[in-house]
């Protein structure tokens, strides 16, 4: 026995040396053309082997080899259906020394599996040679096939580990994505049985499944054998089959089925089916029979949340499809049941019976659903649906309305015909009448009717569960149905009649819609945008107006000075609304102002509303500009700065004033801006400059001329209205300054056929109190100053009393005819003083014969400074800023539209001037003084002529028009 002991311990040694020292004698080349050769062989698919091999010995012998490659006949396109990062071969140690490696066990790391069927049928991993599969000549499967290769490369078991698989049937347009996959499959012993355990994750749930194939020879060989199967989703769903089963093209035998959870809606999602996530816990159980036709239920029953059916199922196999087709009958069915199934997840409850029949032709469940039939009837009686959330601008965040009642009857009537659904409900205790259908395809249309209201929604189904569709609603009398409804009816929406109608897309944030088409009684809304649920909401898009309203805020009942409105304006609507909003009216009214063809953008945020008006037509002429309305402020407080163009003066004047009849061309420019919450007090805090300029025109019903010789007799009170007469003029302009409770009036000129009448005065706004000094030159047809006392003719006019009854007076010559009218403000003198001084330069330039540019900017007059021009500021404020408050005015032309003169020749008029006994001569042109001293003139120490002469070429007049020299 000595002699053993060295001779055992001399054989491990040499064992040893023998395991480490093998792998180094193996050729790597060699290895790999063997698998290669061995894989084509026994699977007819082409292996690539880029990747690095490397065998080790401990704790068995392992052939690693990374970067794998497997296609079968796609291969000619370039495609492999296998990846792999790494393969772990398990080999023999007597096949490892031979060079000849025999694997036992693979092991994939990293593999990525793509599986597609091609439209014509083709699959990607179909082999490039045909080998013999363990079907004993049936149709080869899948599972068939890969236990053929297997068993032909002599392999055990195979693991995968992180991997990935994507299923493609372009013939079904089915997609199946795998990932996390882990897999272990060991085939025990002579009999071929199979257990399979896997894990993996598909749409973010997480699946298991175990599994054992009693034979697979017999399985794919078309013998019977022992099938069990658990597949889990999540922690919660298990489905579980088991019972004998066989494949011959088809799967034959008999399985006892049971699927249990929490989510009904996750298992159905693993067979391709949608059904509503709040149905939760469920039971089905069934036996399913398989034959060589087709698949039938025995004794099925099923239990979803209070849903309790029984019923029938089979499937037959068709040339070119499948068949499904079936019953399901229901007593007692809980409505909320129901209603989850339609895709309303919200609370209900009342009972419903079921008696349907369901029929389906495809090649899947997915073309099932597409085309689904159902025959029958279904009822429900004492229905109702709660908590269903109203859009925050028409309800309240609070409260959930309820339908109640509810009573219908559903009939299906087949494939091609739709489901028809009518019935009554009651909604905050008003019967509704509903009708509808829902057709093939999923297009859905349900109306509701009561005696307040009407509504509908329409769209395909599955729009309408995610509230997207087609909305309409109308009601005779709006007012009545908000005060039924709890709410109130905004100032902007009054009115009867209401209809709106458009396509609706809600979600928590925001509600937007197209094709929005609203009627309230004559005036449509058209349009597309959407509402901002925010802590304001906020409306945007892009809308058109048959008419735009504003006598809301705009009514003129009687005088504005006089008798200002009771009314109070409020903006404060403005502080829970912003917009951005492009808009196009085709009429606006405000008062009695009427106007067509508007195009303005408003937007507004935090109270302030911007609207930029393009164009407004009025009157035969052109407004634009800007104004702001500001409710963010405790009294509304508004400004604008339009500018008014070829205005028809007689339908404005009647619209605005209670003055008599004046025709003529109006030119105007504003920039004024107030705050109060009445008319009076937004008269009375007015601030700004308005100028304007009538042009070629008649004042109707009073007539200047007579009422200038009828002074010179006696005073006269009150307008002097005649009816029938008139005075022709034209020119008629002057610039209003407001400020300080006063419309201060500067450069009044009215010229008619017989009289030149300028002035200056100022209104109180307040009281309409007002004080005017006018100095009238009255004028023959021929142009000549009339034989008249020369006293007479320049004789002075005070103007007192109120706009609606004033008094006329000539007052004592000599006499001091502006000391009662101080300026509002200093500033407004120099003002003046700096457009006539514009004026004069650019008469200079036309005289010389020197071009003008269109535009000349306004020039400011240096002692002013930044003082000398004022603007009204939103807060009632005057701001002051380094330009003229009150745009310059071309006598007998248009007002430019900015800050800035144009230059125009003198207009000859049919009223010319002769000289006097006392005539100097014309003076020459340019040789007036360029300045008037205002204060000079205001305290009468100022040359009359030289003042008269700067007037005459500042607008324009002919030498010697005012002079007579």
């Amino acid at each position: 026995m000595k002699p053993l002991v060295p001779v055992l311990g001399i054989c491990a040694v040499l064992l040893g040396g023998g395991i480490v020292v093998a792998p180094q004698f193996v050729p790597e080349a060699a290895v790999k053309a063997v698998l290669i050769e061995q894989v084509a062989q026994a699977t007819g698919w082409q292996m690539r082997l880029d990747g690095r091999t490397k065998i080790g010995v401990f704790p068995a012998p392992v052939i690693q080899v990374e970067n794998v490659g497997i296609s079968g006949g796609a291969a000619a396109d370039g495609i492999e259906f296998a990846q792999v990062g790494r393969a772990d071969l398990e080999v023999s140690w007597m096949s490892l020394l031979t060079g000849e490696p025999e694997v036992i066990a693979i092991t994939l790391n990293d593999t990525k599996l793509f599986l597609e069927v091609t439209r014509g049928g083709e699959k990607s991993w179909r082999p490039l040679a045909p080998f013999q599969s363990a079907s004993g000549g049936a149709e080869p499967t899948l599972l068939g096939e890969a236990y053929a290769a297997l068993k032909k490369l002599g392999v055990e078991t195979v693991a995968v580990e992180g991997g990935r698989v994507d299923y493609r049937n372009l013939q079904t347009e089915r997609r199946l994505e795998l990932s996390q996959l882990s897999l272990a499959a060991d085939f025990d012993g002579g009999d071929g049985a199979l257990d399979l355990d896997a894990s993996a994750f598909h749409e973010e749930h997480s699946f298991s499944l175990s599994a054992r194939v009693g034979s697979i020879p017999r399985f794919v060989s078309g013998q019977a054998t022992a099938f069990n199967a658990h597949l889990g989703i999540g922690q919660a769903d298990k489905l579980e089959a088991a019972g004998q089963l066989t494949w011959k093209n088809v799967p034959i035998g008999t399985l006892g089925l049971s699927a249990r959870g929490s989510s009904l809606s996750t298992m159905a999602q693993v067979f391709g089916l949608n059904v509503a996530q709040v149905l939760d816990d469920y039971e089905i159980e069934t036996q399913l029979q398989f034959s060589s036709d087709g698949i039938r239920t025995r004794g099925m029953k099923a239990h979803v949340q209070g849903l309790q059916v029984t019923g029938t199922s089979a499937v037959t196999y068709l040339e070119d499809g499948l068949e499904l087709k079936g019953t399901l009958e229901g007593e007692g069915v809980p409505f909320e049941t129901i209603v989850h199934l339609a895709g309303i997840e919200k609370p209900g409850s009342g009972v419903s019976n079921l008696n349907l029949s369901y029929y389906a032709v495809g090649h899947d469940v997915s073309e099932w659903q597409d085309h689904f039939e159902l025959t029958g009837s279904a009822w429900v009686r004492n229905g109702r649906i709660a908590e269903l959330a109203v859009p925050a601008p028409f309800g309240d965040d609070e409260a959930r309305e309820a339908v109640d009642d509810i009573d219908l009857d559903v009939t299906f009537a087949g494939l091609q015909a739709p489901v028809a659904i009518e019935g009554s409900a009651r909604w905050r205790g008003e019967p509704i009448a509903i009708e509808g259908e829902v057709a093939v395809g999923g297009f859905t249309a349900l109306s509701f009717t009561s005696d307040r209201f009407s509504a509908g929604i329409s769209g395909a189904l599955q729009e309408i569960r995610k509230n997207e569709g087609r909305l309409s609603f109308e009601t005779g009398d709006l007012t009545e149905f908000a005060r039924w409804y709890g709410r109130k009816v905004p100032d902007y929406l009054q009115g009867d009649r209401l209809r709106v109608a458009g396509v609706f897309a809600s979600s928590p944030d925001e509600l937007a819609f197209k094709s929005l088409d609203v009627f309230l009684d004559d005036v449509r809304v058209q349009g597309q945008g959407r509402l901002v649920l925010a802590d304001r909401l906020r409306v945007e898009g892009d809308y058109e107006l048959s008419e735009l309203q504003l006598d809301h805020v705009l009514t003129r009942r009687q005088s504005v000075i006089l008798k200002p409105e009771e009314r109070h304006y409020d903006f404060s609507v403005l502080r829970n609304l912003d917009v951005d909003i492009a808009l196009e009216a085709e009429r606006v009214s405000a008062g009695d102002l009427r106007g067509q063809n508007a195009r303005l953008r408003a937007l507004s945020e935090g109270g302030r509303l911007n609207v930029a008006l393009e164009t407004l037509s009025l009157y035969g002429g052109t407004v634009s500009g800007d104004v702001l309305l500001n409710g963010a402020t405790v009294d509304p407080q508004f400004s604008m700065d339009l500018a008014f163009s070829d205005v028809s003066a007689a339908p404005f004047f009647t619209a605005v004033s209670d003055l008599p009849r004046v025709d003529g061309s109006l030119n105007a420019v504003m920039t004024v801006a107030s705050e109060g919450r009445d008319r009076g007090t937004m008269w009375r805090n007015m601030d700004g400059a308005v100028s304007f300029q009538l042009g070629s025109g008649v004042l109707y019903d009073l007539n200047l001329n007579q009422m200038i010789t009828d002074l010179a007799e006696a005073p006269v009170t009150g307008w002097p209205l005649t009816q029938g007469t008139r005075t022709a003029f034209q020119t008629w302009g002057a610039d209003v300054m407001f400020g300080e409770g006063r419309a201060q009036f500067e450069g009044l000129t009215f010229l008619s056929d017989r009289a030149l009448i300028e002035g200056r005065g100022e209104v109180n706004l307040a009281d309409g109190r007002v004080n005017w000094h006018l100095k009238p030159s009255r004028v023959e047809n021929g142009g000549e100053l009339s034989e008249v006392d020369p006293v007479d003719a320049e004789q002075p006019i005070a103007v007192a009393g109120t706009l609606i009854r004033p008094s006329f007076a000539s007052e004592v010559a000599g006499g001091d005819t502006t000391a009662s009218l101080n300026p509002v403000n200093e500033s407004l003198k120099n003002t003046v003083a700096a457009k006539l001084q514009a004026r004069m330069a650019l008469q200079k330039k036309a005289g010389e014969g020197t071009p003008a540019p269109e535009e000349v900017p306004l020039p400011v007059s240096e002692e002013a400074g930044e003082a000398s021009a004022t603007t009204a500021a939103i807060d009632g404020q005057v701001r002051h800023r380094g330009e003229a408050a009150v745009p310059p005015q071309k006598p007998g032309g248009s007002v430019p539209d900015d800050q800035s003169v144009s230059p125009a020749a003198p207009t000859e008029t049919a009223a010319t001037v002769a000289p006097s006994t006392q005539s100097r001569g014309p003076r020459p042109a340019g040789s007036a003084p360029e300045t008037i001293n205002v204060d000079g003139v205001a305290s009468g120490e100022a040359n009359v002529d030289d003042t008269l002469s700067t007037i005459e070429e500042g607008f324009g007049l002919p030498a010697g028009f005012l002079t007579g020299n």
